[in-house]
C-alpha cells in the first residue's frame, strides 16, 4: 500500500496520505457528493468520506474509529501521542511530508485553509470531540499542536505501521 516511509522516534509512518475507499473488510466508505450530504452523514455520525481536488481524501473522524478497519492490512491510525512526536519544541517537523490540505468544517462541508493548514485526524478521542494534529502555517511562533474538534469534520489520514 504505502511504498515510502520514515521512521521518525521508532514509528514507521508512511510518506503519503491515505487515499482508500473502502474498509479493510471491503465495505464501501459512504462518500458525500454534495457539502449538504457531508454535513447530514455528521449530523447522523456516518463514517463518510469526501474526495477532494487532486485526490485529496477527507474521512470523518466516525471513519477512522469505525470498527471495520479503515487503515489498510500492516497499518493502522497514529495516536495522539504519536501525532505529537511531529512536534519537537513547539516546531513542526515535516519528516514525513504531510500536505497543506485543510479540511471540511462540520457545521457548513465547506473545505478551508488548503495550501495553508494541515489538519490530520489520530485514533484518540477526548468525551465526544476528535483529536488530531493542527498546523497553522504563518502563526507565530508556528502553531502546531494537538487539537480537538468535532469528529465530523473531515480531514486527512497518515497511518503508521502495525
Amino acid at each position: 500500500m504505502f511504498n515510502e516511509t520514515e521512521v521518525i522516534m521508532m514509528i514507521e509512518w508512511a510518506t503519503k496520505d491515505l487515499d482508500v475507499t473502502k474498509f479493510r473488510n471491503g465495505d464501501e466508505i459512504i462518500r458525500a457528493q454534495t457539502q449538504k450530504q457531508w454535513v447530514e452523514l455528521g449530523r447522523k455520525r456516518v463514517p463518510a468520506l469526501w474526495e477532494g481536488n487532486g485526490d485529496i481524501f477527507y474521512y470523518n473522524q466516525y471513519a477512522v474509529l469505525d470498527e471495520r478497519g479503515l487503515a489498510p492490512e500492516g497499518w493502522r491510525i497514529p495516536t495522539a501521542e504519536e501525532l505529537q512526536t511531529l512536534i519537537v519544541d513547539n516546531k513542526f517537523s515535516n519528516q514525513i511530508n504531510l500536505n497543506k490540505n485543510g479540511c471540511i468544517m462540520d457545521w457548513s462541508g465547506s473545505i478551508k485553509y488548503v495550501g495553508s493548514d494541515a489538519f490530520y485526524w489520530s485514533s484518540s478521542t477526548s468525551g465526544t470531540r476528535g483529536k488530531c494534529l493542527n498546523y497553522i502555517e504563518g502563526a507565530e511562533p508556528v502553531d502546531s499542536d494537538i487539537g480537538r474538534t468535532s469528529q465530523a469534520e473531515g480531514q486527512t489520514v497518515r497511518c503508521v505501521k502495525l
